[in-house]
């Protein structure tokens, strides 16, 4: 064979052997990624989803094998119609891989979610790193090891972004000197403005401070009724709906009613404290109103809520238009009244991200939970989300001594941290939707305090007998 041919076969070979490895690769890359998803789903409850973008953006670009993946957020603005959707389509075979939960209610999705075992996230950093708020986020299983002994086995339910805590919005133009610390202290305060008032015959609708606090009504009138009375739970050491019913909630809940009934009632329940917000009833029902309008319109000193409330109070304001005297200057926070100093505590709300346990992704799905832990992750979401305060200890210095809005530079940060002393509990509604509905409209029947959280007890045990143990299906559950 002449030399040319043997180069001829050579080059042949060459070019069939690269043909070969170029197709190899070509299919090996092809089917590696076949193994990722074309995308992950993460449901979420009022976060706006833009909040997002750069939290997805670091998640894709430090798994590569996700960087073709679409990460889709969809947010619900309803909590009942998101946990109703959640729950239809979980049982309809197509579930979010990620999902929100929230704290006051999860008994519901709690059922519906799988647990980050110990070795891809250790509970010890956990509590290590997050704030004492989120420590009943860790939970124990009894299990075999690799040995099989019995052994306890540590997992985390999921990963929070931050949580709020109540504090005191007040109008410095009415209450000149500082909120009252405890409410007691607040209600002989009201007494005395209020009789104050009547001697200088104000009553009514352009009077100077008819009402000095803004609760003790249910939620037609104060928005966020069912957390207000929550809080007054917590701070007796009642921190689930459990209890709701017995001494210590019924006479929590005469504590809360106390504001809002009137200084003549004969009530053996409730002792009225002089605060009476029952008053501004007909006025408000007349224009539609809520006490959040009336703080507006400087007809109410002060009022309570989470740092998100601000965001009743601003559109208060533009409601009220030339009727408003909130300001920079007058408008100002400060920490929630206790029951008792000696055993202060606040309520505590959060939400926190976990692992579908019918995820259609697993893996892609607990590793976006697990890059939400991240300090990268969890600095972006206080960037975006201004009204939360921090999950990650690292991150508390970046709200201290910072103002919430700087539309209004006295409603501080500071007002929502706790003081050094205070619990922060969570409050566990049991099922949220109901709970909440109680304060609609159970609130405002006339029974005393027992009678109304025994009722409310009622309804919301049946409820999870219902949905969570799949039992008495036959029962039909109280109404208020």
């Amino acid at each position: 064979m002449s030399q040319r041919k043997i180069i001829f076969f050579v080059i042949v070979a060459l070019v069939l052997l690269g043909a070969g490895i170029l197709f190899a690769v070509l299919t090996s890359e092809k089917k590696e990624t076949s193994k990722w998803p074309k995308e992950l789903r993460v449901w979420v409850v009022w976060d706006d989803v833009a909040g997002y973008e750069d939290i997805v953006k670091e998640f894709k670009s430090k798994y590569d094998r996700y960087k073709n993946t679409e990460v889709r957020i969809t947010k619900f603005a309803s909590y009942p119609d998101y946990e109703k959707t959640l729950l239809n389509v979980i049982a309809d075979g197509n579930s979010p891989d990620v999902f929100m939960v929230p704290s006051d209610g999860a008994g519901v999705l709690e059922s519906k979610i799988e647990p980050i075992p110990d070795q891809y996230f250790s509970t010890e950093e956990f509590t290590r790193n997050f704030n004492r708020v989120f420590d009943s986020l860790v939970t124990e299983r009894m299990g075999k090891n690799e040995e099989g002994k019995e052994v306890v086995f540590s997992e985390l339910k999921g990963i929070p972004m931050g949580y709020e805590t109540m504090g005191a919005f007040y109008n410095l133009d009415i209450v000149t000197n500082a909120v009252a610390r405890t409410w007691k202290e607040l209600g002989e305060e009201s007494s005395s403005r209020s009789a104050s008032a009547d001697s200088e015959g104000e009553s009514g609708r352009g009077s100077k401070t008819p009402v000095l606090a803004g609760i003790g009504l249910g939620t037609k009138y104060v928005q966020n009724a069912s957390d207000l009375a929550a809080l007054f739970f917590v701070q007796s050491g009642i921190e689930n709906f459990e209890n709701l019913g017995d001494n210590v909630s019924s006479k929590a809940f005469g504590e809360y009613l106390a504001f809002g009934v009137p200084s003549s009632s004969s009530r053996s329940d409730v002792t009225p404290n002089g605060n009476d917000l029952s008053r501004a009833k007909s006025g408000m029902d007349r224009l539609w109103l809520t006490v959040t309008d009336l703080f507006a319109r400087g007809e109410i000193g002060v009022v309570f809520g989470f740092p998100s409330y601000l965001r009743e109070i601003q559109y208060s304001v533009k409601r009220a238009s030339q009727e408003n005297v909130l300001n920079k200057r007058n408008l100002k926070t400060t920490n929630v009244p206790v029951l008792e100093t000696s055993k202060a505590a606040n309520l505590a709300r959060f939400n926190y991200f976990a692992l579908s346990k019918y995820a259609q992704d697993q893996q892609g799905g607990l590793e976006f939970v697990l890059h939400l832990a991240s300090p990268a992750s969890q600095a972006s979401y206080m960037e975006n989300f201004p009204y939360v305060l921090p999950a990650h200890n690292d991150l508390v210095d970046t709200r201290k001594d910072q103002v919430v809005s700087k539309d209004f530079p006295r409603v501080r940060y500071d007002s929502f941290l706790p003081p050094s002393g205070t619990k922060v509990l969570a409050f566990d509604k049991g099922f949220s939707v109901e709970y909440d509905r109680f304060f609609r409209s159970g609130i405002e029947v006339e029974k005393d305090a027992r009678s109304l959280l025994s009722d409310l007890s009622a309804v919301l045990k049946c409820h999870r007998r219902h949905l969570l143990e799949g039992q008495n299906f036959e029962e039909a559950c109280p109404t208020y």
